[in-house]
C-alpha cells in the first residue's frame, strides 16, 4: 500500500499537545434515504483519478467552526474536505466523511464522478457534494480489482451552517482489508490542523457501531486508534448531523437552537428542536398548517399533502426557520 499518511503528515504527525475544545456541534444520528444527485455538475471531470486534488465553491459563505469560506478543496486519499479561504494558509478547518484510500473504480475509465449539485433558493440552499462508486486503492494494488466500492455525500445548509454527512449503498465485505484504522473507515472533524505537523486545536472523530456512534477527541499530534473509527460500514440512508451550538453570551450554553430539514422536502421535515418548545408552521399567506409542542430533542413533521412552496417554523423562543415542500 502507498504511504498515504506520508501525505497526510499536517494530521498525523508527533506534535507538541495542544489543549482540547469542547465540540462546538450538537452530534445527532438519522435515518433518512440516500438519493443520488438529480443534477450534478462534475467536479472531477471524467478524470481516471487517484488521490484527486479539486476545488469548488458552495455557491454561499458558510460558517466552518469559526471560519466563513467559500471555496472548498477535496484532497487526498479522496474525502478530506478542507477550507481554502484561510487567514492562515498553514492550518485549515477539516469535513472528512471517510477517511480511507479511495480512487475511482477503474484504472482505465472514469466510473466514480466527484460532483456538487446546489438546490434551493438564495438564503435557503443546501450545497450537496458526492462521492459516487468510489472503489479502494488498497484492493486495486493487490487484485487489479473494485469489487468493494461505495457512495456518500456531504451536505452544507446555508441558512443554519449544519454540517451533514450521509451514506449510500455499498458493496463492502471486508472493511479490515481496506481501512487504516479498524475495520470501519475513520470519520472526523477539525479545526485548525497545521500542514507542518504541528498539531491541531481541535480534531473529533465519529467512532463505534456506524449506527450508534460516539464523538472522541484525538489528542493534538496523536494517531488516530482504531478504538476511535467505525466498527463497520454506515448502512445505506445513514447521516452523521452536525448542528452548530450557538452560545448566548447572556446565557452562555443554554441558548435556544432550532433546526430544519431537509429542504427542499417532499414527504417530511424533521426538526432539532428543545424539548418543550411549542413551535408553528406557516406558508407564505401566513396560514397556520401545524402546531404542536415538542416532545423529544427531534420532531418529525408529515407535509406529504401540503401544497408545493416556502413554509416557516415560529417558536417561542428561537429564530424562525424557513424550508421548501416541492
Amino acid at each position: 500500500m502507498k504511504n498515504v499518511l506520508c501525505a497526510l503528515a499536517f494530521i498525523f504527525l508527533s506534535a507538541a499537545p495542544v489543549i482540547s475544545q469542547d465540540f462546538p456541534y450538537e452530534f445527532s444520528v438519522l435515518d433518512d434515504p440516500y438519493y443520488d444527485l438529480t443534477a450534478p455538475i462534475s467536479i472531477s471531470n471524467n478524470d481516471v483519478w487517484d488521490d484527486p486534488f479539486y476545488i469548488t465553491s458552495t455557491g454561499f459563505e458558510v460558517t466552518l467552526f469559526d471560519l466563513v469560506t467559500n471555496t472548498l478543496g477535496i484532497i487526498q486519499p479522496g474525502a478530506q474536505v478542507l477550507n481554502l479561504n484561510e487567514a492562515n494558509p498553514d492550518s485549515v478547518h477539516l469535513l472528512v466523511p471517510y477517511m480511507s484510500d479511495i480512487m475511482n473504480a477503474s484504472d482505465t475509465i472514469a466510473v466514480s464522478p466527484i460532483s456538487y449539485q446546489l438546490e434551493g433558493p438564495p438564503g435557503n440552499a443546501i450545497f450537496k457534494l458526492e462521492w459516487k462508486n468510489v472503489g479502494f486503492y488498497g484492493e486495486w494494488n493487490a487484485s487489479n480489482t473494485f469489487y468493494n466500492t461505495t457512495n456518500f455525500q456531504l451536505w452544507i445548509y446555508q441558512n443554519t451552517n449544519v454540517i451533514e454527512f450521509r451514506y449510500g449503498p455499498n458493496t463492502i465485505k471486508s472493511g479490515s482489508l481496506l481501512q487504516y484504522f479498524g475495520t470501519g473507515p475513520l470519520v472526523f472533524m477539525g479545526k485548525n490542523a497545521a500542514f507542518d505537523g504541528s498539531g491541531w486545536e481541535g480534531l473529533w472523530a465519529v467512532g463505534g457501531d456506524p449506527q450508534n456512534p460516539n464523538i472522541t477527541f484525538i489528542p493534538s499530534g496523536q494517531q488516530p486508534l482504531a478504538a476511535q473509527a467505525l466498527t463497520g460500514e454506515p448502512a445505506s440512508g445513514t447521516v452523521y448531523r452536525f448542528a452548530p451550538i450557538v452560545v448566548d453570551d447572556a446565557n452562555v450554553g443554554n441558548a435556544p437552537t432550532m433546526h430544519v430539514w431537509p429542504s427542499p422536502a417532499t414527504d417530511f421535515i424533521r426538526l432539532s428542536i428543545k424539548p418543550g418548545t411549542s413551535y408553528s408552521i406557516y406558508d407564505v399567506a401566513g396560514r397556520l398548517m401545524f402546531s404542536r409542542t415538542a416532545v423529544g430533542q427531534q420532531e418529525q413533521v408529515n407535509i406529504a399533502a401540503w401544497p408545493a412552496g416556502q413554509y416557516c417554523i415560529q417558536s417561542e423562543d428561537a429564530p424562525t426557520e424557513r424550508f421548501i415542500k416541492l
